[in-house]
This record gives structure tokens, sequence and C-alpha cells, in this order.
């Protein structure tokens, strides 16, 4: 293995590197783009959701390139300052000029060297181990373990709401079933609900399940979807994948015991782990918890989408 490949290996090891070729969030983007009006500004709102993550996540990287772009200009405009006091006219405005372009050539051309990725590598790797870095990015990690939790979980209440607002006979399906119908307790509508939607419910039976139970935690939302699409095997294995209930647990975790692990923890997601140790989360953690839920993201919207 080349060093360059080294460093590299070793910086996406420790830092959240966006991939290049758009996964996983470009099978949404594409799914997106073909629904029907009535769910695209629910499916852009997931893509945003997303791309938010992956911008924040890739925070490191970003100011790496920035700061190796920064001490690459330095070098390179330091040293034509140097040459150009060779110059006839130096120090005119026209000698300025002339360096400044010659700067900016130069510089092009090393921004497009490889050399110049292994100067982030560099970077990256040197702050790493001064000071805190290391317990920030681990920090950043976690917290977006949060985040992409956070938008699949608003992803499932706005889908689960529009179907029932789009065809409010499906409510009957959701009380039918067993595991759903321990989650809402409707007994009746009060005034203050029935003046909230001007009398008229027969448009807002979702939001107003939503609003009895938020669907934040994962059996709730298998439940419910499975009341819906009781016959769509591919959506019922989506949710129950096994990374995706790794990501609720985690999210738990670092939301409710500051990522400090728990016999619950163990007891519920089997990993070979530390009582009372700090939890991990790595790059490679947050790369898979985005794919599992834009994977789950994509069976949903599909599902969904036949309601139309």
């Amino acid at each position: 293995m080349s060093e360059g490949k080294a460093k590299a290996k070793e910086v996406i090891g420790l830092f959240f590197v966006e991939q290049t070729n758009g996964l996983p969030l470009k099978p949404v983007r594409e799914l997106v783009d073909g629904l029907p009006a009535s769910l695209n500004k629910i499916g852009d709102a997931f893509v945003h959701n997303i791309s938010a993550v992956i911008s924040t996540m890739g925070i490191p990287a970003t100011l790496g390139h920035a700061a190796a772009q920064s001490r690459l200009w330095a070098q390179v405009l330091a040293a034509e300052r140097i040459r150009a006091m060779m110059d006839d006219d130096h120090g005119s405005e026209e000698s300025e000029r002339r360096t400044l372009v010659r700067a900016h050539e130069h510089m092009e051309k090393h921004l497009q060297e490889a050399r110049f990725g292994e100067d982030i590598c560099e970077f990256l790797l040197g702050v790493h181990k001064s000071g805190n870095v290391a317990s920030a990015v681990s920090e950043l990690h976690g917290q977006g373990i949060v985040l992409v939790w956070s938008a699949f979980e608003v992803l499932v209440r706005d889908l689960f709401a529009f179907c029932l607002n789009s065809r409010p006979e499906l409510v009957r399906e959701v009380m039918k079933n067993e595991s759903s119908k321990r989650l809402f307790q409707l007994k009746g509508l009060d005034f203050e609900v029935l003046s909230q939607y001007g009398f008229d419910v027969s448009r807002a039976m979702g939001d107003i399940l939503v609003q009895t139970h938020d669907l934040g935690n994962l059996p709730a939302m298998k439940a419910c979807f499975e009341a819906l699409f009781p016959d769509d095997a591919g959506l019922r294995d989506s949710l129950t994948e096994k990374d995706l209930w790794l990501l609720s647990q985690r999210r738990n975790l670092i939301v409710h015991r500051r990522g400090i692990i728990d016999q619950k923890y163990l007891d519920s997601t089997g990993e070979a782990l530390v009582l009372g140790e700090q939890m991990n989360v790595s790059s490679a953690d947050i790369e898979r918890s985005l794919s599992t839920v834009c994977a789950a993201g994509i069976s949903l919207m599909k599902s969904c989408s036949g309601i139309c």
C-alpha cells in the first residue's frame, strides 16, 4: 500500500468523508424526483435533512481542505513575491499584478496534483493527535447518530400523517391492528381539537393521531406501517433491519445516557461492549447509519406512493 493510500485510509477511519459517488443519497433523490406532488415535499424534506447531516459530519474534512489550501497559497505567494524582487520594476503596480497572476496560475496547478490530497490528510492526522480534537470528533459522530435518527423519525411521522390524511378510512386498519391500536386513544375528539381543524377532520386524521403518539420509537413505527401495509414484505424487512434497530438504540443511549453504555443497551443490542464505558461512534458507523436510513426511507416512500 502506498504512503498516500495509507494516509487516506487512516483519515477515512477517523473522520467522516463524504462519498464522491453521491451514495447513499443518490437513489433517494432519484426516487423523490418521481414522486407525486403530494409526496414530493415530504421527500424533499428528507433529502434536505440527510444532506444536512452529511454536511455537518463533513466539517472536519472541509476544514482540512481549507487549511491545506491556505497553507499552500501562503507558500506559493511567498515564492512568487521573492522572485518578483528580481523584476526591474519591482514595487510597481504592474509587478504586483504579475506576481498575483503567476501565484494564481501555480496555485491552480498545485490543487490539481495528487500531493494536495496528501496535504489534507497530513493536516487532519496532525490535528487529530493534538489537544481535544479526537474527543471532539467522537462527540461530533455521536451527534451524527442523533441527527440521522431524527431525519428518519421526521420522515416516518410525515408519511404516516400523509397516508391517513389522504385516506381517512385507513384509521380503521390502524385501530384493528393489535399492536398499533394500543398507541392511540381515540374515544372521541374534544371541542378544542374539532375547532382547531375547522370542525372538519376528514383530511386531518393523520395529524390528529400523530399528536396523540409521535412515533418516536421503532416498535411504534413498525406497528403503524404494518397496519397500513400488512402485505408489504419489503417494507416489513426494511423496518426490521438489524442496523435500524441498532441506530435507534444508539440514539437513545446518546440522548439519555450521554453515550455511557448500560446493561439495557447491552441486552437490547447484543454488542460486545464494556459496561460503563463511553460508546465510540466511528465514521464507518455514520456511513452505515446513513445507508440504513436511506434504504428504509426509500421503502417507506415507495409504499406510501400507492396511497396517492
